[in-house]
């Protein structure tokens, strides 16, 4: 066992971790920001999910609460702090068609940093089982921005943990660092590179780019079935394919 404190500072970022109790815990679950997960599914008793913020903006919190006025642009503007500039999502990057994050600044941005600022004031924790709670990397903001010490708690929580749903946009930081994560990209060309590299991706866009990838892997790719009608029955806890990593995993 050991505790594992929900706000962390490393260099201008803090790592919040948000933990629910699932069912197996003893308790109604805290729902993710991300629907797909179905918490309330998964056979651990924790699920802690990551969240990569900026250290001013937690700060400032602190002090006063972060609100959500400002809209797009001010999500734009943490995402400037918090996001990797590889992202294909982030707002200075959106071409193509690509679409925005579709994590929200009101519903889970926002209550993350407020959040994050609360734990810092309390220290608050949880204390976790080896091998007995399910991690994901990140709810929001890319493990790419941070520094090397945040790395290798993530790295040693990545390992501890039972099973661990984990993305990056920044292949580099997988090479930097002992994290196993999925790669997300919205191109062939992306795509490609990254299984040049020995890495699994997880692969949004166009039907045309993900058939072509399917064909010219090394590996053997894969379609989520996270998705209607099958998502009335799983979720992401639940999932045989696991976005962990190990395969590479075309988006539903």
């Amino acid at each position: 066992m050991f505790t594992l404190f929900h706000a962390l500072i490393f260099g201008a970022h803090v790592l919040y971790f948000r933990v629910s109790k699932t069912p197996k815990g003893g308790r109604k679950p805290t729902h993710s920001s991300n629907t797909k997960m179905k918490v309330e599914d998964s056979c651990y008793p924790h699920f802690v999910e990551a969240y990569v913020l900026p250290l001013e903006d937690v700060q400032a919190a602190r002090d006063v609460p972060f609100d959500a006025r400002g809209g797009r642009a001010k999500q734009a503007a943490l995402e400037l702090k918090a996001c990797s500039e590889k992202c294909p999502h982030r707002s200075d990057n959106l071409k193509g068609g690509v679409k925005p994050c579709y994590v929200d600044l009101l519903r889970q941005i926002k209550p993350a940093i407020n959040g994050a600022a609360k734990a810092l004031d309390k220290g608050s924790h949880t204390t976790l089982e080896v091998n007995n709670y399910e991690l994901r990397l990140t709810a929001w903001g890319d493990v790419g921005v941070l520094n090397d010490e945040a790395l290798e708690v993530l790295t040693m929580l990545q390992e501890l943990s039972g099973a661990h749903l984990s993305y990056t946009a920044d292949s580099d930081v997988l090479k930097r660092s002992g994290l196993k994560a999925q790669v997300s990209v919205t191109s062939l060309e992306a795509a490609l590179e990254a299984d040049s590299q020995g890495l699994k991706v997880y692969m949004s866009g166009s039907e045309e780019e993900k058939q072509a990838f399917r064909m010219l892997a090394k590996s053997p790719v894969y379609r989520c079935p996270v998705s209607a009608p099958s998502a009335q029955a799983m979720g992401c806890t639940t999932c045989p394919l696991r976005c962990n990593g190990l395969r590479h995993v075309l988006s539903p």
